[in-house]
């Protein structure tokens, strides 16, 4: 009896992890910061091409065009799980500016505050690099 009661506590669990994660990365559970839609706005008329570069371990494109009613804002995802790396390897920022058609010197990158300390636009030689506040 041992052994089913274990079984069965682990089935209980994973069911309530698989839950909890679809929960998690469903677009009506998520939200992109409220300043997003504003500042991407200001970018696409200013002309710039923008590019996401994301650690998220799902697809952002469908958040996005979610909460943003479709409206393009963002030009390229550069989702890491995608390309089998995490920040800050430079791979990702690489195709980000690769997929803009972006050289590094043309590269304007801003992070969120958190973050390793160590970041990979800064491995991009050339790219402009700020922190967000």
């Amino acid at each position: 009896m041992g052994a089913e009661t274990t079984v069965q506590k682990t089935a209980i669990l994973f069911d309530f992890g698989h839950t909890l994660y679809q929960a998690t990365i469903s677009v009506e559970n998520w939200a992109p910061s409220v300043d997003s839609r504003p500042v991407l706005r200001a970018l696409k008329a200013a002309g710039l091409s923008i590019a996401i570069v994301s650690d998220c371990g799902f697809d952002l494109r469908p958040i996005f065009s979610h909460h943003f009613e479709g409206e393009k804002l963002v030009d390229e995802f550069i989702l890491s799980y995608e390309l089998g790396a995490v920040k800050p390897a430079p791979v990702l920022f690489k195709a980000a500016l690769r997929g803009l058609g972006a050289s590094a010197e043309g590269g304007r990158w801003l992070s969120h505050p958190r973050g390793s300390g160590i970041d990979g636009p800064e491995l991009c030689r050339g790219s402009r690099f700020a922190r967000r506040p």
